[in-house]
């Protein structure tokens, strides 16, 4: 069983009863219910690599917020699941998600009649 405890950044904050979580449980879930974690909200990014390892630059109104690296088995790993999330979430809702690319082109095109 996996025992979680919150140690709070704020000083002489009365301790709280750690938290028990049988397994097996997500490793999404127990981050949750463990110690402050941080939460990015980003609507743009960018990737770099090295012979290595790979970087994900995530952005906020185009500029950087935070740096995940990975390694590329766990880039391909995320790349495929994250591709089978946007396939299942187009299958249920009827509609194609758009990238940034094709809203970007979107945009960036005159419209008909423009000089």
């Amino acid at each position: 069983m996996l025992c979680l405890e919150y140690k709070s950044p704020v000083p002489n904050e009365p301790p709280k009863p750690p938290i028990f979580v049988p397994p097996p449980v997500p490793a999404q879930l127990a981050a949750v219910l463990g110690a402050p974690i941080a939460n990015i909200y980003a609507n743009g990014f960018q990737l770099g690599f090295t012979n290595a390892d790979t970087q994900l630059v995530l952005l906020l109104t185009g500029r950087p917020v935070a740096v995940v690296n990975f390694s590329y088995t766990l880039a391909k790993s995320i790349s495929e699941k994250l591709g089978k999330l946007v396939e299942e979430w187009e299958k249920k809702t009827g509609h194609t998600l758009q990238t940034t690319e094709s809203i970007d082109r979107a945009f960036a095109a005159k419209p008909e009649g423009s000089k």
